[in-house]
């Protein structure tokens, strides 16, 4: 299992949510993958934002062009059941 992030390329502050970043993090995962001799791949995503959409492209094109298998493209991002708490009321 292999994962990355924008943060753990270096990218800090806000060049961490950009498509860019999501793109670098979806190719060194793949390389990663590939440097290890995997042929066949389970996908896991989780998050929000146009920077997912960006990755699991950049993601599929690498793997179509090295002839590589796809088994499952999974969406894992966590869903609150009751939201946030709410701030208290205020007292005049």
């Amino acid at each position: 299992m292999f994962w990355e992030s924008g943060g753990t390329l270096g990218f800090k502050n806000s060049r961490k949510s950009t498509v860019y970043a999501a793109g670098a993090a979806a190719e060194k995962v793949i390389s990663k993958a590939m440097h290890l001799g995997y042929n066949i791949y389970d996908i896991k995503m989780k998050g929000t934002g146009f920077g997912k959409r960006n990755a699991l492209k950049t993601i599929i094109k690498i793997i179509v062009k090295a002839k590589l298998i796809i088994t499952s493209i999974e969406e894992r991002t966590s869903i609150p059941h009751n939201g946030c708490r709410l701030p208290k009321k205020r007292r005049l």
